[in-house]
Formats: structure tokens, C-alpha cells, sequence
């Protein structure tokens, strides 16, 4: 036993800081993943002013740092330069703690939206959902969602202050790296509907093994050759998946209440049946509501992911077209997910010819190289099709090679049409789809495709702004961290202006805009579970019907 306590205490004793050294190789890296990657570059110096270039600062901010905590936090404070919902470092540990409330924004205060009872019964804390946060540890509500701001989710500022409301009661290392950095409790103070100021104590629930430090003794080549690129791919299904990929990842994130949940936010009017998606797994649930002397159909999807979604969805269809006067599809709170999906799930909406979206992707010879191999591995499998479409990618890549840019004009996602035939069974009757500002990724994607072709008209309020495939590497030889990159850029089939961002395509940042705005998180609506919001969009779909 002595012998093994020794072996484990001289073990330890090697691990200790990073080195200045290993700081600027490892913040050379994570800048070198974006320089060779990342497709919205452009897109960030016009619309956040932010060069994800110019490192000379980052390098010196990343070598001055005393500890590793605090390098990882230089790491995410550029990441989160880039304001990408998609993008962000995630760190080597398990740590994660909670004290059984959540919070969000509610006509712009931090309001408490759950309490989990279990662990805090009303006899030990006392305020109720719909109170107001005043301080929690000492520090404000407003002070939170600034310091907060460069962990939280991205894209645009609502969604932004929502999920840095959220991290202030849902701490995770793999975004926060002080999240260990509490006491057993915490002291939380309140405003209740009378506008009585309370105090109450909650206990911290921690798991996991949190990470201080991670370097061995080893020493930095002169040559620096610890940077490199993310990993091409080579397999040909990989290939499509990875340009198809618009999910946004939720690991260590806060998020908001709902985030992909099969079942609404909201409560659906007393008397409503669930006849789709009943099933435990499903990602589309819905049914038909009586509103006044109308039938409207409500299709929740909540998450382009699984084939048996868009099986569901066409089925319910099938039912509704006759039954039905309007159809509502709900995609607030839906992460993303396949974009071939949303391509196949809008086809079952669309009465007359309609135009795919498409997306600029980054090139580079690697991937030209793996397109090669990818197409004679397709057709090594019999899969022309897969093997044609790929060939159609390629020319795009070597063209945009050949001219020296960075990455090709934006191309379809799954097929080589960019015009589409309405398919007979087509659902004809109005469409609403109701966005909010955690519709994210594919779910933009699908609520865009829409809007752009006239089929639907979109309630509710923007969305996140993330418009791109995503995909994921390491990045830090010694830090051993990982960090998401948009690797593709969503062009819309028309250009968008608004009064925030430049005039562009694009989903990034901008976001699908709605047609009809309407504001979910507001008390009121919060305490009534949700009537209000449902009220105003069956009376929105009502106002649809010819």
C-alpha cells in the first residue's frame, strides 16, 4: 500500500502550469483551426467587427496568463469573439453543479421559471416561479448576465443574456472554467409578486472531477510544429453527414428550458390530444386543436434528427389534409440537425416549384483529395447517386481552388437541383411556424426555406443566428481542449436587411426574422403557462385561412 501511495504522490507531482511556451503553441493552434476553417471569417469583420486573424494580442494575453484556468479563459474569450452560437472551446473535465432552480429572461428580468421541489421543498425555499433574481452569491442579476456573456450561447444578444441567465444556477467546466470555484451554498435573494425582498440558502449538487491543471514537464519545439489543421474526412457518408450537420451542441450549456424536448414549452388549449408522436423517442409530436369553428393542426419538431421524424411528419400530414384547416409547426427550442431532413420535411409543404438553400464551404487540397477518394468509395458501394452528387461538390471545390479563394460559392446540401417539383401529396392549406431565439441551425434553415419560397409565414421572434455545418476538433497539444468551427456558411435565396447586421444572405447572426412578432417570455405568459403565447398564434394560423 505504501508503495503504491508513493508511485501515485510521484505522479502527480509531475503535472504543473503550462508554460508561457506552451500557452503561445496551444493559442497558435485554436487561432490556426480557424484561420484554415472557418467560413463566416469574412462575413465577422463586417458584421462584429471581430479578425479572428490578427493574434499578435491573443498570443501575449495567452503567454501573461498565471494559470491554466486562466489561459482557458483567454482560449474562450476569443472563440467567443467570433459571436457564433456554433463556435466554442470546451475544456477536459466533468465538473458540473446545479442547485435545483433555472432562470430566464422575462420582460428583460431574471425571473425563476422552474424550481425542482424534490430538492428544494417550499418549507426551505420560499419564492416561487415568476419571482425576480436580485443577487445571487453577492453578485447582481445584471452583473451575472455580463460576466456570463462570453460563455453563453452565441448568435445574437437576446439569445445570448437568456443562456448567460441560465449559467448563473448551471455551472459546467466544459464552458466555465472557475465553475468549481464555489462554496457548498450559495445565497440567493429575491423579489416576490408582492415586491417583498427575501434571502434563502441552496445547496450546490456537484459532480464530476474538476481540472486545474494538465502539463507535464515536456518543452516546446523551436519549430513550433505542434499546429495543425482539423482532420480531414475521408469516408464518403461521413463526407455528406458533415456538410448536412446543422446542430448546434449543447454540451455544458445552460440553454433554456425545453431545449429539444419532444412536448411544447407551452401548454396546448384544455382538451387537446396528442395523436402524433406519442411514442417515447419521437421528434414529432402534435394534433389537431379546435379554435372557434376551425381545425387546426400543430406538428412540434424537435429536432431534425432520426429518420422516423420525417416518416411522422409526412403521415400526420397525409391525416391533416383533409381534417384540417391550417397547420401550425412549432420549431422553437429545436437545436437543428440534419439539413437533408428540413429538405425533406418543407417538400411535404410545398404546392408549386421551390428553391433549396445552399451553403459556402471552406476548400482546401486535403479535401479535394478526400472527394476523390470519397467518390470511387461510392461507387465502390453501389451508391451513384451519393457518387454524383459528390463529383457536383467537387467541381465546386477545385473551381474555387483554381481561383485562390478560400471556399466555394454556396452549393446545395443533399441534391444537385437547386429547383424542386411540388410533390402531389403536398399539404395545401396555410402554414404558420413558430421561431424563437433558441430555433437554431437547421431549425433557421427550415423556417427560412419557407419564408423565402412563400409558403409559410413565421411567428414569434428571431432566431439564433447560427448558419452553418458544424464540426469539431482538438486543439492544444498540452491544454488538451476542443473547439466547434462553423465550417460551411448558409446562403438564404434572397438577400435580408435589417437595421443590426449588413445586408447579406446569410443565416449567421441575422437569423430568420418573423413575419408576425410576438413575445413568449413575459411573466404573465410564464404564470399562465404559456395561454397567452398559444392564444395569439391558433388566432395568427386563424387569419391564414382564405
Amino acid at each position: 500500500m505504501k508503495t503504491v501511495v508513493l508511485l501515485f504522490t510521484a505522479v502527480t507531482a509531475c503535472f504543473a502550469q503550462l508554460t508561457s511556451d506552451q500557452k503561445r503553441a496551444d493559442m497558435r493552434m485554436l487561432v490556426d483551426v480557424f484561420a484554415k476553417n472557418y467560413a463566416p471569417y469574412e462575413w465577422k469583420k463586417a458584421a462584429v467587427k471581430f479578425d479572428a486573424l490578427k493574434i499578435g494580442p491573443w498570443l501575449d494575453k495567452a503567454a501573461a496568463t498565471k494559470t491554466d484556468l486562466e489561459f482557458y479563459d483567454v482560449c474562450i474569450d476569443y472563440v467567443a469573439s467570433l459571436f457564433d452560437a456554433h463556435d466554442y472551446l470546451r475544456l477536459p473535465s466533468t465538473f458540473n453543479a446545479s442547485v435545483g432552480f433555472t432562470l430566464d429572461i422575462y420582460d428583460g428580468k431574471v425571473l425563476i421559471d422552474s424550481i425542482d421541489e424534490l430538492r428544494l421543498p417550499p418549507d426551505q425555499f420560499p419564492a416561487k416561479v415568476g419571482d425576480e433574481l436580485v443577487s445571487f452569491d453577492g453578485k447582481s442579476a445584471a452583473d451575472w448576465l455580463k460576466d456570463n456573456a462570453k460563455y453563453a450561447f452565441g448568435g445574437n444578444t437576446s439569445s445570448n443574456r437568456r443562456d448567460a441567465a441560465g449559467l448563473i444556477t448551471s455551472r459546467s467546466q466544459v464552458i466555465l472554467p472557475f465553475a468549481h470555484k464555489i462554496g457548498d451554498e450559495a445565497e440567493v435573494v429575491f423579489k416576490n409578486e408582492a415586491g417583498e425582498t427575501k434571502t434563502a440558502k441552496v445547496l450546490w449538487r456537484k459532480r464530476g472531477t474538476p481540472v486545474e491543471l494538465l502539463a507535464w514537464p515536456f518543452t516546446v519545439s523551436n519549430s513550433a510544429a505542434q499546429t495543425r489543421a482539423a482532420q480531414e474526412l475521408v469516408d464518403y457518408r461521413e463526407i455528406l453527414k458533415a456538410k448536412q450537420n446543422l446542430m448546434v451542441d449543447t454540451e455544458g450549456r445552460a440553454m433554456v428550458r425545453g431545449i429539444a424536448a419532444k412536448e411544447p414549452i407551452f401548454a396546448l388549449p384544455e382538451g387537446f390530444t396528442a395523436t402524433v408522436g406519442t411514442g417515447r423517442f419521437d421528434t414529432v409530436y402534435g394534433g389537431v386543436i379546435t379554435f372557434g369553428e376551425k381545425k387546426i393542426g400543430f406538428l412540434r419538431i424537435a429536432q431534425f434528427a432520426g429518420a422516423s421524424g420525417t416518416r411522422l411528419f409526412r403521415d400526420a400530414l397525409a391525416a391533416m389534409k383533409e381534417t384540417t384547416d391550417a397547420l401550425v409547426i412549432d420549431v422553437t427550442r429545436n437545436p437543428g440537425g440534419s439539413a437533408c431532413q428540413v429538405e425533406d420535411m418543407a417538400a411535404e409543404l410545398m404546392t408549386a416549384d421551390w428553391k433549396v438553400q445552399g451553403a459556402e464551404q471552406i476548400t482546401s487540397w486535403r479535401q479535394i483529395l478526400a472527394y476523390q477518394s470519397a467518390i470511387e468509395s461510392a461507387r465502390l458501394f453501389g451508391d451513384e447517386e451519393s457518387a454524383k452528387f459528390l463529383e457536383f461538390d467537387l467541381e465546386n471545390y477545385q473551381r474555387a481552388y483554381k481561383e485562390g479563394k478560400g471556399k466555394t460559392g454556396p452549393v446545395p446540401f443533399c441534391k444537385i437541383d437547386e429547383t424542386r417539383k411540388p410533390l402531389e401529396r403536398a399539404y395545401p392549406k396555410p402554414v404558420l411556424v413558430l421561431i424563437d431565439e433558441f430555433s437554431t441551425s437547421a431549425a433557421e434553415h427550415f423556417a427560412a426555406l419557407l419564408q423565402d419560397n412563400g409558403r409559410a409565414k413565421l411567428f414569434g421572434k428571431r432566431t439564433t443566428g447560427a448558419g452553418g455545418a458544424v464540426r469539431t476538433t482538438s486543439t492544444g497539444i498540452y491544454s488538451e481542449a476542443q473547439v466547434s468551427f462553423t465550417w460551411t456558411l448558409t446562403n438564404r435565396t434572397r438577400t435580408i436587411k435589417t437595421d443590426d447586421y449588413p445586408e447579406a444572405p446569410y443565416l449567421e447572426n441575422i437569423g430568420a426574422r418573423p413575419d408576425i412578432e410576438f413575445e413568449m417570455n413575459t411573466r404573465d405568459n410564464l404564470l399562465q403557462k404559456g395561454k397567452l403565447y398559444t392564444d395569439a398564434f391558433l388566432k395568427a394560423a386563424k387569419e391564414l385561412i382564405p
